[in-house]
Parts: C-alpha cells; structure tokens; sequence
C-alpha cells in the first residue's frame, strides 16, 4: 500500500465514522473533500459536507428521541398488561 499524502489522510478521514470531527480538523475552508454515497464519491465544498452532517445528526437525534418515546409507552403497557394479568390470576384462584 502506497503512504498517503496529507490531503489523502483527510479525506480518508472524512469517509470514516467519525466524519465530523475529522471534517473540523481540514484546515481550509474552501477545500473540497469527497463524501461517499452509495456506488459514488461526490466532491462538495467543506461547507456543504458539514451541513449535510449537521442534518444528518439532527434527524438522527429526532429518531432517538421518537425510539425513547415508543420505548416508554411499550415499558408503561407491558406492565399495564402484567398488572391485568395478576388481578386475573389472584381472580381464578380467589374461585
């Protein structure tokens, strides 16, 4: 395998998972870097890139928050549901 140049280190960087904050180290502002999308390497102002992962995190944060809010209604009907199945149990025995 051939040694990277800086610049190649960069935006290798870029396309790992930690795109962001390899995305803050570049330097320059006006230095374009590839964002990988499926099957293809687009070539985008830094600028750009990082507003693209800035939405990307926002939405992300919003699914979470949506997730934690299921999770919660789930966690409250399981136990409802444990709660009904008790009384019904302590009904048939008190039979």
């Amino acid at each position: 395998m051939s040694e990277l140049t800086y610049l190649e280190e960069d935006l290798v960087c870029c396309l790992s998972s930690a795109e962001y904050q390899c995305l803050k180290a570049i330097p320059v502002q006006r230095t374009n870097s590839q964002i990988l999308e499926p099957l293809w390497f687009i070539l985008q102002s830094k600028g750009v890139i990082h507003n693209q992962l800035l939405e990307k995190q926002r939405i992300a944060e919003e699914k979470i928050k949506e997730l934690e809010q299921k999770k919660s209604y789930l966690e409250r009907s399981v136990k409802e549901a444990e709660d009904n199945i008790r009384e019904m149990l302590m009904a048939r025995r008190a039979q």
